[in-house]
């Protein structure tokens, strides 16, 4: 596939992902809308302290902790999201759908999620993770499962339509919810590990 191809494709499916978003994040069981939006906020700060890094925009260190701090609350919260036991299930169904992905995407997915599971300080978990996580494959993370939350939303907008088999409308809404999970754990901790 091309890149004009899959760039419209792309669109399309943020397109209906959007409007999925909208119909079902009222869905009491999931804020697919919280993840999804936060992982797009990180991703555009991510270009801020990039930016930053290259000398092209002048942050204070006042600015640079209050993103530190931000980057930290929401990693303990998504990190509470892998762990809640109503997502057990639905997180080994990622780790097992990782197979499709190329290795270094899944054995860093696997590592986060073992990770988040440990009972210790969010900073430890860094530590524990900076030593198993390389740049490249933080990215390669962020991308492949914001494309998978995209892909669930998608088959979400399909089976709506169809207006069938709401559980399968449940299921795919909360497996795109821990896929932006999973993505945004990813672009927090590439700027974490890569930029600061």
């Amino acid at each position: 596939m091309n890149k004009k191809t899959f760039a419209v494709l792309l669109s399309v499916m943020v397109l209906l992902a959007t409007v999925c978003t909208q119909v079902y994040a009222k869905t009491p069981q999931v804020t697919i809308s919280k993840a999804y939006t936060r992982c797009l906020e990180v991703q555009k700060t991510n270009k801020t302290l990039k930016a930053y890094k290259n000398g092209e925009v002048a942050l204070t260190e006042g600015q640079i902790a209050a993103i530190k701090e931000k980057y930290l609350g929401y990693l303990e919260e998504a990190f509470a999201e892998i762990n809640k036991p109503a997502n057990a299930f639905y997180i080994n169904y990622l780790l097992k759908t990782t197979g499709l992905l190329p290795e270094n995407v899944s054995q860093t997915v696997k590592n986060i999620v073992a990770v988040a599971k440990l009972d210790i300080s969010t900073d430890e978990k860094l530590e524990i993770l900076a030593d198993s996580s390389t740049c490249s494959d933080l990215v390669d993370v962020a991308v492949s499962y914001l494309i998978w939350g995209l892909y669930f939303l998608f088959s979400v907008a399909v089976v709506g339509v169809i207006g069938l088999a709401p559980n399968i409308v449940l299921i795919s809404v909360i497996l795109a919810n821990l896929s932006f999970v999973i993505s945004l754990i990813a672009v927090i901790l590439y700027p974490i590990f890569c930029l600061f």
